[in-house]
């Protein structure tokens, strides 16, 4: 099998068919050696392999060694040199992979900075893959590691081990859904469907099968476990080491009640501001689309709407940001979110806010930097970090009506700070086994947080309910599995479920792919899905968002 780059259409399907369908199985890599979505602090994971088996070394305590990360074909990898940069100076992890299909790299850390070591074009990966194993494979990967040459790594929030996935068909030139693709599915079939269960590696569709799905399928199909044995299993395996949502540990006890003893930090009001979370502690669940669209949604409402990005992985601000020219790492490094946070006195909102034409009406955004992941612990050792934005939030009179938190996916001191500014939170989830489970650790993080704003006088968090997000518009899935998972977050869980449900379209992930010629340049210009086709399902899907929410928040 070689590997065609035309195939690749988008960032996931990068990922998919390049990364976990091609490339690490020709390194060597199999299914217990493969993880999803992992988040070490503040910094976010695609895929990351490892050379050691996990079957009996739970994965902070094994040897990491290969990060790959996938980026839109049509984004020029120079824009995305960053992310390895972070990956390698931050974490254990001597080499870090960056591809867009069209291209591959492969970085190695050499001491504080990174070094590239490899590079050539998707079409040539087959006649170089000799070269690509005698760098990255995990044989190579696990002599050195006996050499004692391995590097180890701590601070994991969550964890997703992954199965390569199956081919997908090349992307539908319809404006429907990206759904699994299914060929006259039968119900026991259907309730079946598990995307992020770990599985064997499973056989490629054939061309036959690719040639029968329908018009809008464009995710890969799998043949997996019942839904109800992976939900059992997975259940089983996280909870077992993972305190309830009621019983939070003696570390997290202890941090609660050492930064909300004594507030002596003056709260000022501000009745005329609504402060919005969106927050999830599992990576992946559709967080930025479902901040920067109800953003958007919101400005076309009339309301002066302000994005606030504080996640380290900084996608909120690559999307806005690139709306004003070619986007560049350091673009905000004199001017983002982190500034706001160290400096109580300093830094206004309306000094560090930045307009973006991301939609019309545009919204302004706090951009985020990658220098968060550096400063965190700084941050944590000042008591008042937790209150700076909340304070400065309510310095802004009339400038805002409502501001929207896009929150990092981990239990970390950033996501403290989005949800004690905030008034509601929103919880977009696809309503998977391993989201599901990560809504234990928001659980605990909504008390701990009312307890902290009890303390400063501040009223809880208002939570409007877990909003299904990146849903597959498969008939028989929607008929048959999704009314169960539905009702599973409620019974199992406990949270109130939102109205709006937000599909898995490929207008989403088209608006974010915009580009315009600029000095003879193609330029990336993200654009908010109802500013890019405003009577797609898709827009039609955020309005209804937006107007839900208009109807829970007070503005009285």
């Amino acid at each position: 099998m070689s590997f065609n780059p035309e195939l690749c259409h988008n960032e996931s399907e990068v990922e998919n068919k390049l990364i976990v369908n091609y490339l690490l199985p020709k390194l060597g890599y199999t299914a217990d050696a493969l993880y999803r979505e992992v988040t070490f602090s503040s910094i976010r994971l695609d895929v990351l392999a490892v050379a050691t088996q996990m079957l009996s070394l739970p994965l902070n305590e094994s040897p990491l060694k290969l990060v790959l990360k996938a980026t839109s074909p049509n984004q020029s990898l120079e824009r995305h040199v960053w992310r390895p940069k972070l990956y390698l100076t931050n974490l254990s992890v001597p080499y870090a992979v960056l591809t867009n299909g069209k291209e591959i790299r492969i970085y190695k850390k050499v001491g504080n900075e990174i070094e590239l070591v490899f590079q050539c074009a998707g079409a040539q990966i087959d006649a170089n893959m000799d070269r690509i194993k005698g760098i990255i494979g995990r044989e190579i990967l696990e002599q050195r590691g006996a050499l004692g040459m391995g590097h180890g790594a701590s601070g994991i929030k969550q964890k997703e081990a992954i199965a390569p996935a199956t081919e997908a068909p090349i992307e539908a030139e319809t404006d429907d859904a990206i759904a699994p693709p299914m060929e006259a599915p039968t119900e026991a079939e259907i309730e079946a469907e598990t995307d992020d269960a770990i599985a064997p590696a499973m056989e490629a569709a054939t061309e036959a099968e690719i040639e029968a799905e329908t018009d809008d399928a464009i995710a890969p199909a799998t043949e997996a476990p019942t839904e109800a044995e992976t939900d059992d299993a997975i259940a089983s395996e996280l909870t077992s080491s993972e305190p309830t949502a009621s019983e939070p540990t003696s570390s997290e006890q202890n941090r609660v009640s050492t930064s909300a003893t004594s507030p002596a930090w003056p709260i000022p009001e501000n009745q005329n501001l609504k402060v919005i979370a969106v927050y999830h502690n599992k990576g992946g669940v559709g967080k930025t689309t479902t901040t920067l669209n109800l953003a958007a949604a919101l400005s076309k409402k009339g309301k002066r709407v302000l994005a606030i990005d504080l996640d380290s992985q900084a996608n909120t601000t690559f999307a806005t940001a690139a709306t004003l020219g070619e986007y560049k790492l350091d673009s905000f490094k004199n001017q983002n979110i982190l500034h706001v946070l160290r400096s109580p006195d300093l830094f206004p909102i309306s000094e560090v806010a930045i307009t973006s034409a991301f939609s019309t009406p545009k919204i302004d955004v706090i951009p985020a930097h990658m220098d968060l992941v550096e400063y965190e612990a700084e941050l944590d050792e000042l008591d008042s970090s937790r209150v700076t934005l909340l304070q400065k939030l309510a310095a802004t009179g009339d400038r805002y009506d409502i501001v929207i938190i896009d929150a990092p996916p981990a239990l970390n001191l950033y996501a403290e700070i989005a949800l004690i500014a905030a008034d509601y939170l929103i919880i977009p989830s696809d309503l998977k086994p391993f989201s599901n489970q990560g809504l234990l650790n928001v659980k605990r993080a909504i008390a701990r947080v009312n307890e902290f704003k009890s303390q400063i006088g501040k009223p809880p968090i208002v939570n409007l309910g877990v909003m299904p997000c990146k849903i597959s518009t498969n008939a028989g899935f929607r008929d048959h599995t999704l009314p169960k998972r539905l009702e599973a977050i409620s019974q199992d869980y406990g949270f109130e479920l939102m109205k709006s449900i937000i599909s898995e379209r490929a207008d989403f992930a088209k608006s974010m792919e915009e580009t315009e010629e600029l000095d003879d340049k193609e330029v990336l210009v993200p654009t908010s899905v109802l500013d890019y086709k405003p009577k797609s399902a898709a827009a039609k899907e955020v309005e209804a968002l937006a107007n839900e929410v208009l109807g829970q928040i007070d503005f009285s």
